[in-house]
């Protein structure tokens, strides 16, 4: 059986470490993860030929690209016939940006669960944009937590360390 787990919230609200949590309760199973981030994650080669951690760098004008190799992932992923668990870890701040995830799931017979970080006071908002590791300016990341678009049935997972 597949089960999906769709994350989603503003930048810096928790969700990649929601994702290590997650990874660590299912670690006997067969987890994948799907995230736009990834596709801006460069490894940089050390002189001696050791690999370096990879290093984040965003090109807004390649978002539209990242979030497609994000979704064929998940396609992919959700075609296999296999007991697996498949996390899929972006912003979706609005409900329409999850509908092709959860089109494939039900045509795959997948289980579905949103988590969902949501921002409540000013004060959480200003720390959350300010703890981004991805450098989102805090504008945007304001602009996400105003737009947010709460889902039916999520599960709210709350915002740690604020």
């Amino acid at each position: 059986m597949v089960s999906v787990i769709l994350v989603r919230g503003p930048a810096g609200c928790g969700k990649s470490n929601h994702v290590a949590e997650l990874r660590e309760e299912y670690r006997d199973t067969t987890f994948n993860v799907c995230s736009a981030d990834d596709f801006f994650l460069v490894s940089k080669r050390a002189v001696d030929g050791y690999i370096e951690p990879s290093e984040y760098k965003f090109e807004p004008s390649k978002l539209a690209q990242a979030h497609n190799r994000c979704l064929v992932r998940y396609l992919e992923l959700i075609l296999r016939p296999r007991r697996q668990i498949i996390v899929v870890d972006n912003t979706f701040i609005h409900l329409w940006e999850m509908e092709p995830y959860i089109l494939a799931a039900d045509r795959a017979q997948a289980d579905v669960n949103i988590h969902e970080f949501h921002i409540k006071t000013l004060n959480e908002l200003r720390k959350v944009a300010a703890r981004n590791v991805h450098n989102v300016p805090p504008e945007v990341v304001w602009k996400m937590a105003v737009e947010f678009e709460p889902a039916p049935k999520a599960i709210v997972i709350p915002l740690k360390g604020l």
